[in-house]
């Protein structure tokens, strides 16, 4: 005969482990009602609520700050941040794996998406950011591996965090509005994503190291008339299949291995100083100096004379993905052999020298 204590308190654990998390009870349908005069949504008011489905703010919320880990691990399918919010607290919405739709209503006042904002939420593929949005920081690892299709980013938005979009394999197109305020896109803050093609607006002062690493379907990378951009990190455009690229004048400074892997790049222009030629790793300048872009890319006066070809060229005579070419390979070899030869003579000349005083 079964112990009904025994079953009881399998229920009562049953029911801690769905409601545990809830700062409110869902009701049947799963949903929580946040009432208008609510200002703060305390960090882990409904961590791990498995039993959430679903949130409705009344309308006229005072809703200001929706803290960290508030909604982590729930089963939310969507929602829609008030407009009075001006701050989500990182990792807020972590890894609800249901969550699908997120939608910012029109006269946002949301300042900050804190890291890992909604991270690992793998449903989602819709972020709407409605008129008037005054975002201004998407926090580091805010979208990592999500299943965003494409987004928008507001033209208040001044920076997009470290790994902000890391994985987010199913992204095809970014787009900004009008006006956009951007100065800085973070390390890793596109890595592995489908973008086929990337304007970079006119206000982007840094591209962080491996931005676009591993964008294999990246082929078209532009940048705005007026552009300020002044750096660009290591490997930021690593494993990516531009073609060619013409940078701003503004560049000052390029990290290591920028177009590492790169194997389709044929051409990489400084904007006012148009290549002549790209066919052995060289491009030769308006001014008539050649200039090496390896695929280090980094920028110096080549003491040597045009055509030859410099170290880890974008394009070798026949090297492509970046090699040399046997342009310069083949002159190393035959140095090798000459040292090799005149070691061997030297070896023979002692040898011979040798037998002559021990004869």
């Amino acid at each position: 005969m079964l112990n009904l204590a025994f079953i009881i308190s399998i229920i009562v654990s049953q029911l801690s482990w769905v409601y545990g998390g809830c700062a409110i009870t869902p009701d049947i349908n799963g949903n929580v009602v946040i009432i208008n005069s609510t200002t703060s949504i305390a960090d882990r008011a409904f961590d791990g609520c498995i039993a959430l489905t679903s949130l409705t703010f009344e309308d006229g919320s005072q809703l200001t700050t929706i803290g960290s880990y508030a909604f982590w691990q729930t089963a939310l399918t969507s929602i829609t941040i008030p407009a009075s919010v001006t701050i989500i607290g990182s990792s807020a919405f972590d890894e609800c794996t249901a969550l699908t739709i997120v939608t910012f209503e029109d006269g946002s006042q949301l300042t900050t998406i804190g890291g890992a904002a909604f991270y690992g939420c793998t449903a989602l593929t819709t972020v709407t950011f409605e008129n008037g949005s005054q975002l201004t920081t998407i926090g580091s690892y805010a979208f990592w591996q999500t299943a965003l299709t494409s987004i928008t980013i507001p033209a208040s938005v001044t920076i997009i965090g470290d790994t902000a979009f890391y994985g987010c394999t199913a992204l095809t197109t970014v787009t900004f509005e009008d006006g956009s305020h951007l100065t800085t896109i973070g390390e890793s803050a596109f890595t592995d994503s489908i973008l086929t093609s990337f304007t970079v607006v006119a206000s982007v002062t840094t591209i962080g190291s491996y931005a676009f690493d591993g964008c294999i379907s990246l082929t078209t990378v532009t940048f705005e008339v007026g552009s300020h951009l002044t750096t660009i990190g290591n490997k930021a455009f690593q494993n990516t299949n531009i073609t060619s690229i013409i940078l701003p004048s503004t560049v000052t400074s390029f990290g290591s291995e920028t177009f590492k892997d790169c194997f389709a790049l044929t051409s990489v222009v400084l904007e006012g100083n148009p290549a002549t030629s790209c066919a052995t790793g060289y491009m030769i300048l308006s001014d008539g100096t050649p200039h090496v872009f390896d695929t280090f890319c980094t920028d110096t006066t080549a003491s040597s004379t045009p055509g030859a070809t410099g170290p880890q060229g974008i394009q070798g005579v026949t090297g492509a993905k970046g090699d040399p070419g046997l342009a310069g390979i083949i002159p190393a070899y035959i140095a090798l052999a000459l040292v090799i030869y005149a070691v061997i003579r030297i070896e023979m000349y002692i040898a011979a020298q040798q037998r002559k005083l021990n004869p």
